[in-house]
């Protein structure tokens, strides 16, 4: 299946957004946005993308979203999701689904 651009590079990487959740029933009072940050296209026909929620910290897909502005509130909760992750202030590190880093991250 061939890339396009259309749909594969709707979001950019890092982006804060609101991704638009389906909560069933509909009419309900929960929430219709997860404040989540963009990470990849999933590479499907529909255009999904893989999104870090940071109401859960765990990783969603969805359709479709809402690009916002990062707002400082934002950095200060990824960078407390980080912290809990035992990251260096300083450092931010590539890692494949077993955690092992990239060869090429920035020294």
């Amino acid at each position: 299946q061939a890339l396009d651009f259309s749909k594969h590079c709707r979001i950019p990487f890092g982006s804060y957004c609101e991704t638009h959740d389906q909560p069933k029933p509909f009419n309900s009072m929960k929430p219709r946005t997860t404040p989540s940050i963009a990470l990849r296209p999933t590479g499907n026909a529909q255009g999904t993308h893989k999104f870090f929620s940071l109401e859960t910290g765990t990783l969603i897909k969805r359709n479709y979203w809402t690009e916002y502005p990062m707002p400082d509130s934002i950095i200060q909760k990824v960078n407390q999701y980080g912290k809990k992750a035992m990251q260096p202030d300083d450092t931010f590190t590539f890692a494949n689904r077993n955690r092992t880093s990239y060869p090429w991250n920035e020294e």
